[in-house]
């Protein structure tokens, strides 16, 4: 079989790589270790033999920020990119800033891909350049994706069009990754399976799949579904010297209230409810390993004693990456017009436990409740906010950290990486510490293995001088040192510590030099 286009040489480059043949399954057996995988992915970074990537990041926010940009080649290993003299590169921007990475056309071929995980408030996206001898340079630009994807479909047309397909798997786990070919009516005209390793990354045209040869001469779509690992996907058609790229629909991605639109603060009510004496502060953001982002609320300090909700917490992300997202389904709820979480009523109003969504414009907060003795399709009660003039509090309080056991999600190590979390004990200077260890049974790979943490005043971190070297200020974590164990993460990491009822979470700050922002997480969940 011949590939028919000298458009997809990056493409064709990894089936030369397998001796011709374009079934582009040769073994990957490396596994990347200590890799600092991002909440998003450019699942195609390619330079060298006539191409070029640039990315292209914009600062929506009122705040400067700071990221680490880290490059992988197929195998997970650390991809060298020579304009940026190492495998990683740290992105600053002002508020309402830009910036820009290049990966110049120098040399020979090289791909892999990108990874990342944007700050409030921080978009963007990538442009591939294609040079041809003699002829016009070709541009696309293509969308990111998210690095906690389990399904992602491409819409395509093989009639005198080849569509090339780069494929990722950004988890820690083996991704056995189902694809679906349809034609234009729904109808199935070809499956295939790829297998990738954690971390692994391959590109290919899309009919030289085993079993999907069916979609030469059509058109339809191409589902990319696994039930273990994660998957991300990018898809580019090529027609003579033309190409373009197809961005891939997940189904929940999209018009999701964007993380910037909350505000952390002290919120107060009308004056047409508690005489205007209710009032909130709302901390975060937060992170957590299923692609949302945490908020939390609580009653302010001299609140009137009957407002509501008076705790909280809610996920912006992806429905199908909400924590409640089993109970969201179990109603019929889909509208992304609210992030949604959980709350508890206090002592006047609503009740314990309530399915809660959570909605800004500008100042004001409206929390509508979907809980009154049983959870509803629609609001049955709301509730709203205008943010005010103070701060919200600034030490993550301690009893939001449990002793016990926590376990993973299935999705990280098969469920098995187990930690038991001690404490609280007195460290001094207005602090209290809390440990982890890797559990007695636990998957050899827990990470971290072993960690100290401790809440209270920034100043009075022991580790206080590290946080402030990054420029760490943010009160949604409490700090500490961690190693990573056997498999993942380092040695005498930065990390950083966060808890919502049974959901513990843990942010890493440190890959081969510490970050004033995450460069991955994990999320565990306490054993009853």
């Amino acid at each position: 079989m011949k590939i028919q286009t000298t458009n997809s040489r990056f493409f064709r480059a990894r089936m030369a790589a397998c001796l011709g043949i374009l079934a582009l399954f040769c073994p990957i057996t490396s596994t990347a270790q200590q890799a600092a995988i991002g909440s998003s992915v450019l699942p195609q970074f390619v330079f060298g033999d006539g191409w070029y990537t640039a990315m292209y990041f914009t600062n929506l926010s009122g705040e400067s920020v700071s990221f680490p940009v880290s490059f992988y080649s197929d195998l997970g290993t650390p991809l060298i990119v020579p304009s940026l003299s190492g495998s990683s590169t740290q992105v600053t921007l002002t508020p309402q800033g830009t910036a820009m990475i290049e990966a110049p056309n120098v040399g020979s071929l090289k791909q892999g891909y990108a990874t990342f995980t944007l700050p409030v408030g921080v978009g963007g996206y990538g442009v591939f350049r294609q040079s041809n001898a003699g002829g016009q340079d070709q541009e696309a630009v293509v969308p990111f994706a998210s690095s906690s994807g389990t399904t992602s479909t491409l819409t395509w047309d093989e009639k005198n069009i080849t569509t090339g397909v780069a494929v990722v798997n950004p988890s820690s786990s083996t991704a056995t990754i189902a694809i679906t070919a349809r034609n234009a009516a729904g109808a199935t005209i070809g499956t295939s399976s790829l297998t990738l390793q954690p971390l692994n990354h391959t590109a290919a045209v899309l009919g030289a799949f085993p079993g999907l040869s069916g979609v030469a001469g059509q058109g339809g779509s191409a589902e990319f579904t696994t039930s273990n690992g994660n998957v991300a996907v990018l898809g580019l058609r090529f027609r003579g010297s033309a190409f373009t790229s197809i961005p891939p629909t997940t189904g929940a991605t999209s018009q999701v209230v964007p993380t910037f639109a909350f505000k952390t603060g002290r919120y107060f009510t009308p004056s047409t409810i508690l005489a205007g004496k209710g009032a909130i502060d709302i901390t975060g953001p937060g992170v957590t390993d299923g692609g949302a982002t945490l908020f939390s609320l609580a009653a302010a300090p001299g609140a009137d004693r009957c407002t509501y909700p008076n705790t909280a917490t809610w996920f912006v992300g992806p429905i199908a990456n909400n924590p409640l997202a089993a109970r969201l389904s179990k109603v019929g709820i889909t509208s992304a017009a609210w992030s949604y979480g959980v709350g508890n009523g206090g002592v006047c109003f609503w009740g314990t436990n309530d399915l809660l969504g959570f909605s800004q414009i500008g100042n004001t907060l409206t929390i509508a409740r979907f809980t009154s003795g049983a959870d509803f399709a629609a609001p049955v009660d709301q509730i709203t906010y205008t943010l005010g003039t103070a701060t919200a509090p600034s030490a993550t309080p301690v009893s939001s950290f449990q002793a016990g056991t926590y376990r993973s999600p299935g999705t990280i190590l098969n469920g098995e990486a187990t930690i038991t979390l001690t404490g609280p004990g007195a460290a001094g200077g207005g602090t209290l510490q809390w440990s982890l260890a890797a559990a007695p049974s636990a998957d050899r790979c827990t990470y971290p293995s072993t960690a100290t943490w401790f809440v209270g005043p920034l100043a009075n971190n022991p580790v206080a001088a590290r946080l402030s070297k990054v420029g760490i200020t943010s009160p949604a974590f409490s700090y500490g040192i961690g190693n990573g164990g056997t498999c993942f993460w380092g040695t005498n990491d930065l990390l950083g510590f966060s808890q919502i009822g049974n959901t513990f979470t843990i942010a890493r700050f440190t890959s081969g030099a510490d970050f004033a922002a995450p460069v991955d997480t994990i999320t565990y969940t306490r054993v009853p």
